[in-house]
């Protein structure tokens, strides 16, 4: 009996630690093709969409297509990536690659050096291109930080074309307070941030009060997401995170609580089990010492 109630224990364990599944069905799926080139290599290109998709992949909100996966796909279909800049072709290619969202770009070398990189968010199911967004002025050193601030740049639906300077940021010529801006993102990072694995466990292990703790804490966004940017962009972002990550850890915990009463029914059904067989078992035992 012990060594039963031992494995349910484990069992109990091992299912509370489990990431919420909340925030993986709430993950968009997305490709990015390699930038076609004007002027500039092509290896740079490719070293550029990389960081755009690890750019994607840090900000936790997608589930991001990686290049292999995608070439092979792209064999299978005799296709190719290179050249793709329009929403028809990412459309297309994206059907392929049954993801919801494509990124395409160019990146290109002007006169005298200057480097500039665009970038366009197509919805493969309406054939739509959302956003756009454009970096220019970056370095080889600073590549990955341009890559970055593209990818922001594309979520939040910003219209920065500025010039990218030397100490890593992009000088956005549209304001930085705008804010549905930052309501648009404060919601995404919410979303992303609010849930996890540690309000799945409150719930799983402290049941309905979990759930309560859950709604009746106010999440704090991430002080970085606000710095240099303007009072109505800060009030926008932290009030639409607040929302978003409530809502996301509270899902969570009830997730986890319905998860652990589960686990808890289980145990005691299977402890009453238990109980009665051992029962069961002395009162056989007793009757067959009686008539001996």
């Amino acid at each position: 009996m012990r060594n039963a109630l031992r494995s349910l224990l484990a069992f109990a364990l091992v299912v509370a630690s489990l990431p919420s599944p909340a925030a993986a069905a709430d993950q968009v799926s997305i490709a990015v093709l390699d930038f076609d080139t004007q002027g500039a290599p092509a290896g740079d290109a490719a070293i550029l969409s990389e960081y755009v998709r690890q750019a994607l992949v840090a900000r936790g909100e997608f589930t991001v297509v990686d290049r292999k996966n995608m070439s092979k796909a792209f064999q299978e279909q005799a296709l190719q990536q290179t050249g793709c800049t329009s929403s028809e072709c990412a459309v297309k290619l994206g059907k392929v690659l049954n993801v919801q969202k494509m990124i395409v770009g160019t990146y290109g070398i002007m006169e005298g050096g200057f480097r500039v990189m665009t970038a366009q968010m197509v919805d493969v199911a309406t054939h739509q291109i959302e956003r756009s967004a454009k970096i220019k002025g970056f370095e080889v050193s600073n590549a990955d930080e341009a890559a970055e601030s593209l990818v922001r740049d594309l979520i939040t639906g910003s219209t920065s074309s500025g010039s990218f300077s030397s100490s890593g940021s992009s000088e956005s010529s549209s304001s930085p307070g705008d804010m549905t801006s930052g309501m648009l993102e404060g919601q995404m990072d919410g979303k992303a941030n609010g849930g996890g694995a540690g309000w799945f466990f409150a719930g799983c292990c402290l049941n309905l009060i979990g759930v309560a703790i859950a709604y009746s804490v106010d999440p704090s966004p991430p002080p970085g997401r606000v710095m240099g940017k303007s009072s109505d962009y800060a009030v926008a972002y932290t009030s639409a995170y607040g929302d978003a990550a409530k809502k996301a850890q509270g899902k969570s915990a009830l997730i986890g609580c319905v998860v652990g009463s589960l686990v808890f029914v289980i145990a005691y059904v299977v402890y009453i089990v238990l109980v009665v067989a051992a029962f069961s078992s002395a009162v056989e035992s007793a009757t067959t010492t009686t008539t001996y």
